[in-house]
């Protein structure tokens, strides 16, 4: 196929978009994706294209399932209740709850300052630029031996 040919079979499929199922559009929106970013499809994308675009027999002939938004998996029918899986995935968002919860506690806590420490920023604020340069060099974090208090104190400053 000359890509002038493959030009004309993508705009045929672009065309054709209206006409589909969801499932054709969506299909065909990943195709046209995969065109757009790279400039060709593979040989088993491009079966698609003529099917897609209503000028051609449905590649592999084969029934579609309705796609149910999980892997097939060799397990046979589902079980009832909740899956190993799915257990697992609450017991992580449950945690990532807590932990954000926390976060925002620390955040909280964190926020609450000290007048003396506002005081301090302030002024330093006020400083000229050669007062400024000196104060950093001298509480500059690793001068302290990474300190929490100094990455603090100079994190403060540079805002």
């Amino acid at each position: 196929m000359t890509n002038e040919q493959k030009a004309k079979a993508i705009e045929t499929l672009r065309a054709n978009l209206d006409n589909l199922d969801d499932w054709g559009r969506n299909f065909a929106g990943s195709l046209l994706d995969y065109w757009d970013e790279r400039g060709d499809l593979s040989d088993k994308q491009w079966s698609w294209v003529p099917y897609l675009s209503g000028t051609g027999p449905k590649p592999g002939g084969g029934q579609r399932r309705q796609w149910n938004g999980r892997r097939r998996t060799s397990q046979g029918p589902k079980a009832k209740g909740p899956s190993q899986a799915e257990t697992k995935l609450r017991e992580a968002e449950k945690k990532i709850a807590d932990l954000t919860r926390q976060l925002e506690q620390a955040k909280m806590e964190s926020q609450q300052s000290d007048p003396r420490w506002e005081a301090m920023v302030s002024a330093f604020q006020r400083a000229t630029a050669s007062q400024r340069k000196q104060v950093m060099k001298s509480m500059h974090p690793d001068r302290w031996g990474g300190a929490e208090w100094a990455t603090k104190v100079f994190q403060a400053a540079n805002k």
